[in-house]
């Protein structure tokens, strides 16, 4: 955490005014008000101003309110009301970004009575940049929590009404020539004060799955997520497999015969579904399928979740044209009431619009309604961040195309 400097704020007497104990205000010769700096705590998504409020004696009352305006660098509005302590806690802010506050001391909520301003010159700070750490990493040597695996994926069971604690963690593993989706039930993830240290507690384990068939399909990438189906909550596991010795690719998924429950998660007869045929997919939905014309190639996916399942999304990492040569761009689909999943189209168009374009390895992290993008740049090389807020642009409770910020 850095301290950023100390920061004089606006809210000063300008024809030097003062209210006395019947409440009204008068002209006096009160100096203009010049606060005692104070420090802000700052990190990368949120910060605390304070400033110290007039003084008050025996001709002068303390204002009650402070009117306060934030803005970032952007010309977006972070906050604009009316607070009565000298503090302002700001959270969901973005990582290393300018921000500007201006703060009028006022006799009132709706600020008509204040005390004069100076200068109007906003005060300026910028949060921190933002930095993850791995944890399990001892100088050079690496811990991972699963080896040979990728495409981890979880559902926080403690926010559905199933009356079930912890998580269940998906993840695409690989097994020899084959790979298999894993899911089992964590229920607590464990880590050193150091972070060297961290250790899974899995309490159970659903032995019920699915593995691609070398020389047939190849799974690339696999995602769950909990749906809705009469009344009931279950889980519904996406996976996207490339058809080997064909140029075809999809996206298929199977919802869980028993919620979040026990064995053979998705009714493969016993244990593990081994698809061995194309046509017998283990009773697989094939959601998008490149045959179909509406994206040439699938490579992988990447899940989020919204409000509802309905207002849930999926990344995808392909392209929409046979004949593109350049890195896999992102695109957006949103899921049908049959299982089936369509991508997002720009205008309601017929083809298939790019999110962002030579993009790959994407994921989303939200938090307190803050939504950011991180994937890699495949024509600079380097990973970034984006930020997509709903309220740009469309309807404010759902993300779409236009929600990106650059």
């Amino acid at each position: 955490m850095r301290y950023l400097g100390l920061i004089p704020l606006l809210a000063c007497v300008g024809e030097d005014k003062f209210q006395s104990e019947d409440g009204l205000l008068a002209d006096s010769d009160r100096p203009v008000w010049s606060p005692d700096p104070q420090t802000i705590s700052n990190t990368s998504s949120s910060s605390t101003i304070a400033w110290t409020p007039p003084e008050s004696d025996e001709e002068f009352v303390r204002p009650t309110h402070y009117n306060v305006v934030v803005r970032s660098e952007f010309d977006r509005t972070e906050f604009e009301g009316s607070v009565s302590q000298p503090e302002l806690e700001l959270r969901g802010l973005r990582t290393d970004t300018e921000y500007e506050i201006e703060v009028v001391a006022c006799y009132d909520e709706e600020c008509i009575e204040r005390l004069e301003q100076e200068s109007t010159r906003p005060n300026i700070w910028r949060t921190e940049v933002e930095h993850w750490r791995i944890a399990g990493l001892d100088g050079t040597q690496f811990s991972p929590l699963i080896s040979v695996s990728h495409s981890p994926s979880l559902i926080n069971l403690t926010n559905l009404p199933i009356n079930q604690t912890g998580w269940i963690l998906a993840t695409l593993s690989e097994s020899g020539t084959y790979r298999t989706v894993q899911i089992s039930h964590l229920q607590d993830i464990f880590c050193s004060p150091s972070g060297e240290e961290v250790e899974l507690e899995i309490t159970s384990s659903n032995s019920g799955g699915i593995a691609d068939f070398p020389g047939l399909l190849t799974l690339t990438s696999a995602s769950v997520r909990p749906i809705n189906k009469n009344g009931n909550w279950t889980m519904q596991l996406l996976v996207s497999a490339e058809v080997e010795n064909d140029e075809r690719s999809m996206i298929g998924s199977w919802n869980a015969q028993d919620g979040f429950q026990g064995n053979n998660t998705f009714n493969a007869g016993y244990g593990v579904c081994e698809v061995d045929v194309v046509t017998d997919t283990c009773g697989m939905n094939t959601c998008i399928d490149s045959d179909n014309g509406e994206l040439s190639f699938i490579d992988r996916i990447s899940l989020l979740r919204g409000a509802t399942p309905e207002q849930d999304l999926m990344l995808i990492q392909g392209l929409q044209d046979a004949g593109d040569t350049s890195p896999p761009n992102l695109y957006l689909a949103e899921p049908n009431d049959d299982d089936s999943w369509s991508p997002v189209t720009m205008d309601s168009g017929p083809i298939a619009a790019a999110l962002i374009k030579n993009a790959t390895r994407a994921s989303v992290w939200t938090e307190n309604n803050l939504h950011k993008l991180y994937y890699r740049d495949e024509v600079s090389g380097t990973n970034k961040l984006r930020y997509w807020d709903p309220t740009n642009s469309g309807d404010t409770e759902r993300l779409d195309l236009n929600d990106i910020e650059g």
